[in-house]
């Protein structure tokens, strides 16, 4: 399939807008980095911390190696906001090491052990991106109440 021909796409409704970000986490959380390098780009570009990577061989190979250390990777996405061909969307994610270390991002406070995964990560009702979405009318805003999960 060609890079323009993958649905839904621009301009976006709060639908497909939606539907897009849902079929980004999931594709994420199926942890095949050949299926998510292929939502990039040939010549995307990512830094991940101190390294830069160019393309989707260096994409998958990058998350080759991420996904053989997180353990259990959980991803969320949500739709904070889109217009025409772009949309905002935050993100939250934990994964466990081989030792069984919980690691959260981004981080914060918690009321459940540090050793379990967080019930937040772990069911995610498919209308909580659309709820806050909905609410935004086709803007981004930048609210660091709205990153806790």
């Amino acid at each position: 399939m060609d890079d323009a021909d993958r649905p839904p796409l621009p301009p976006f409704t709060m639908d497909t807008a939606a539907q897009k970000v849902r079929l980004a986490e999931d594709a994420w959380n199926g942890r095949d980095p050949g299926r998510v390098a292929l939502a990039y780009t040939v010549d995307s570009r990512w830094r991940n911390r101190t390294e830069f990577i160019e393309g989707r061989a260096a994409i998958e190979a990058l998350l080759r190696r991420k996904w053989d250390r997180a353990l259990d990777y959980r991803l969320t996405k949500e739709l904070w906001g889109f217009r025409e061909n772009r949309m905002a969307v935050r993100f939250a994610y934990e994964w466990h090491d081989d030792s069984g270390h919980w690691f959260r991002y981004p981080r914060r406070r918690s009321t459940h052990p540090a050793s379990a995964p967080s019930p937040a990560l772990i069911a995610t009702p498919a209308s909580a991106s659309s709820t806050r979405a909905a609410n935004m009318r086709g803007t981004c805003r930048r609210n660091p109440a709205s990153w806790i999960v």
